[in-house]
């Protein structure tokens, strides 16, 4: 972990908690006896689908995300599949919220990415002042990645001055310490990234971003974790820029003439200069928890086991938010 100046220098902070396996994570939370169990999340139910997350345990065994069910059947026999669930991603989304605002008043869902990050799951949460109740930034930082890990979504938490700069250290976090190599495109311009042991945890899931050394500390991190398009990222190939360093020593001007404005977008963001809203105060209190059911119901005890869990999961998210029920409806 980096160290930290004592001064925010006048300047926002901005934590952000992010869960690099969502899908799966989401799926545990409802099947806690799979943990420990190569276990994989796939994007559908056909031999086509590919693999969206994968546990430690089927990484051990050759288990790839990207891979087709197939491919993973045959890497891992005993593998257990899953088909991504909506309804429980959403749940475990707004489970970050809560986590987030169990912390700070304000805290919002980072948006859906839909290409090589489609299974991550994000929160950024006001961190101004939080020196002041824990002592430093790393402190609000550690309490923040242990509530989650006890709340069944483990992941890494940074802060910096503006939520595309705390999401992209977080990211490194998250992919750069695991791959032998950084994201990667791929022939055609998909993306992937590339799967390897996850890292120790005490040490590599915090880090904190002091102001005005942020572009110095992230200059090094490969341009494939800021998510450009394609086009852009293909081009810039084409022009030899790999790293963000890279990137922000070029003329904006000459390149955005020649690649088109994502660039003046994708180099805002890679120095923090995107317009960025403060983030809001939650207004709505109704907390909402969703269960696939793989068949009906028609007997009383299987139906009181399903409505345990998701009891249960729904007075832990209250009780981070520290709100009582007033009613409680069943669909």
């Amino acid at each position: 972990m980096l160290g930290e100046s004592p001064e925010a220098g006048g300047r926002r902070r901005i934590a952000c908690l992010l869960v690099p396996d969502l899908p799966l994570h989401a799926a545990l939370r409802v099947e806690s006896e799979l943990r420990g169990a190569p276990l994989a999340i796939a994007d559908g139910p056909g031999a086509r689908a590919r693999l969206l997350a994968v546990s430690p345990e089927a990484r051990a065994q050759g288990v790839e995300a990207g891979a087709t069910l197939p491919q993973a059947r045959a890497s891992c026999p005993g593998i257990e599949l899953r088909v991504a669930s909506p309804g429980l991603e959403r749940s475990a989304r707004e489970t970050l919220l809560d986590l987030g605002l169990s912390l700070a008043p304000r805290a919002e869902l980072a948006g859906r990415d839909a290409g090589p990050f489609v299974a991550e799951g994000a929160v950024y949460v006001d961190a101004d002042g939080s020196a002041a109740l824990h002592g430093r930034e790393s402190g609000f930082a550690s309490v923040l990645a242990a509530r989650a890990e006890r709340a069944g979504l483990p992941g890494v938490v940074a802060i910096a001055s503006t939520r595309a700069l705390a999401r992209l250290a977080a990211r490194q976090l998250a992919y750069v310490p695991r791959p032998s190599r950084p994201p990667r495109r791929e022939a055609g311009g998909a993306s992937r990234v590339e799967e390897a042991p996850q890292p120790e945890r005490a040490e590599a899931s915090i880090r904190i971003l002091p102001v005005g050394r942020e572009l110095e500390q992230l200059g090094p991190l490969p341009i494939d974790l800021l998510d450009p398009d394609d086009r852009t990222a293909q081009a810039l190939t084409r022009f030899g820029i790999h790293r963000i360093r890279d990137l922000l020593r070029l003329p904006r001007r000459d390149l955005a003439a020649r690649l088109g404005p994502e660039l003046l977008a994708l180099v805002a963001r890679a120095r923090g200069e995107a317009i960025e809203p403060p983030i809001a105060m939650p207004r709505a209190t109704q907390l909402e928890e969703e269960l696939d059911l793989e068949a009906p119901i028609d007997r009383l005890e299987p139906l009181a086991f399903v409505l345990r869990g998701l009891t249960s999961r729904l007075v832990e998210r209250l009780t981070l938010r520290g709100l009582g029920c007033e009613a409680l409806d069943w669909t």
